[in-house]
């Protein structure tokens, strides 16, 4: 039976939770048309433009909108939303020249490295600034307003405070004790808040520490730094572990429901279709890199897992 995520927070003080840039302003020009990948989850509120800031045309070109296209899909966020960019996930990011974000990227993932927040996709609500035309059903459009009000909250703590049109950002480089002890208990609220959301949009969910098990743990880490096809390497693991084969698949089923050959296969599912979708390394290349016979062993395996060819997947993430 899973636990409920109350138990699971819990263990919050066994998981790696750090802030690590937060600012309020104008992103970057560099920033406002890039891909990106950030080592962690990144929060963006959306200010909305005062009368001075509009300008013509629809879409991205009018400030206060962002558009964001991950292997997931394109996601939009107008002003006065909030949008939570998932755990190391790679976007191209179109901002809106004039839009002013309030901004934090943080870490937030259990001792195996496994993130603390499943998101399938960018989360999007509403904040408290958003227009009426954007409404939400009553408990989720204030349980939405609390998230992004303890974000201002957390940008108060670790930087001055500055004028939502301020265009210069700050780095959030260390913390005095007293700054660590008020961000670990807004996160520790916003964490949970974050969870409950996702939950009822049916967008995502709180992994928990992985298994419980923290040879297992180990394994399944080791796994997710080398995602390769081919026989496992339960040589290496045997010796990180001190356990066999055999105990090591029964403890996997035990605790992760599955053997450790169908997770490997899942995360080099998800790997492969995110590189296919960022469309930098040809399927002969993403063949070689995870070490499997040949292109056309890739091409069958990626069908057999997707159901599509690879060449289908690059076109469907276009």
């Amino acid at each position: 039976m899973t636990p409920p995520d109350g138990w699971r927070f819990a263990l919050l003080d066994k998981a790696e939770v750090t802030p690590f840039i937060a600012y309020r302003g104008r992103p970057p020009e560099w920033a406002r048309d890039t891909v990106q990948t950030v080592a962690g989850y990144t929060w963006w509120e959306v200010a909305v433009p005062k009368a001075s800031d509009a300008g013509p045309g629809d879409g991205v070109a009018r400030p206060g909108r962002i558009e964001l296209r991950t292997a997931s899909g394109t996601t939009h966020v107008a002003a006065g939303q909030w949008v939570l960019i998932p755990y190391a996930v790679q976007r191209r990011q179109l901002i809106a020249p004039g839009t002013v974000l309030t901004s934090m990227s943080f870490r937030a993932s259990w001792p195996s490295g496994r993130a603390i927040l499943d998101l399938q996709q960018p989360l999007v609500g509403d904040g408290p600034d958003a227009a009426p035309a954007q409404p939400e059903a009553g408990a989720r459009r204030a349980a939405s307003e609390r998230i992004a009000l303890m974000v201002r909250a957390i940008c108060d703590v670790v930087g001055e405070s500055r004028p939502p049109d301020d265009s210069v950002g700050f780095a959030v480089k260390e913390f005095t004790f007293t700054q660590w002890a008020q961000i670990r208990a807004l996160l520790a609220g916003f964490l949970p808040a974050v969870a409950a959301y996702a939950r009822e949009a049916g967008l995502g969910t709180v992994t928990g520490p992985l298994s419980g098990e923290a040879r297992l743990d180990d394994v399944v880490h080791d796994m997710r730094r080398a995602l390769r096809a081919g026989p496992l390497p339960y040589a290496r693991w045997a010796a990180l572990t001190g356990l066999g084969k055999a105990q090591l698949d029964r403890l996997a089923l035990r605790h992760l429901g599955t053997t450790l050959r169908e997770r490997r296969d899942v995360l080099l599912r998800d790997e492969i279709r995110h590189q296919l979708a960022l469309g930098t390394l040809s399927a002969k290349e993403l063949s070689a890199r995870h070490h499997f016979t040949d292109a056309a062993h890739f091409s069958r395996w990626v069908r057999r897992m997707t159901g599509r060819s690879p060449r289908e997947l690059r076109v469907d993430a276009a």
